[in-house]
């Protein structure tokens, strides 16, 4: 996979709905404290690159599921990844949700139908295309906000 597609789906992740109107409401109401979110992630990535770079480069891994398989075994590894699919439905029902109510005002949409419409859509981008669909639209979300 290339690098810079790569690079754009890591920008990408780090923007959600919140970001353009939760994050904006906050900045209308209280100002630039909202920037403290932002900073904090910044500092937190910056020191997860020095902290982690290294050590993943002597492990010879790309992520840290890797790292714990060889570091703790099959089964560490086998717990974490499975700890992290409920929360991750979590996150995804959370991240739809707030697509829902911002798309139902924006188009004036029932909620519920934009959720399934947009679950559904992302679900068959992922299932039918694989990583390099998902990379690719990243990639085109990623130039689009590079206008705005």
């Amino acid at each position: 996979m290339l690098w810079w597609m790569v690079g754009a789906t890591a920008f990408m992740t780090q923007f959600s709905a919140w970001t353009f109107t939760g994050a904006a409401g906050k900045a209308f109401n209280d100002g630039f404290a909202v920037l403290a979110v932002f900073v904090g992630n910044m500092v937190a990535y910056v020191f997860a690159y020095f902290y982690f770079a290294r050590r993943f480069r002597q492990m010879r891994v790309d992520t840290p599921t890797e790292g714990v398989k060889r570091r703790f075994g099959n089964t560490n590894e086998q717990f974490f990844t499975w700890v992290i699919i409920p929360l991750s439905v979590i996150n995804a029902g959370v991240w739809l949700n707030g697509l829902g109510v911002f798309a139902s005002a924006v188009f004036n949409a029932d909620i519920v139908t934009t959720i399934w419409v947009t679950g559904l859509a992302v679900l068959a981008i992922s299932l039918l295309s694989g990583a390099w669909g998902v990379v690719a639209s990243d990639f085109i979300q990623t130039l689009v906000v590079a206008v705005i």
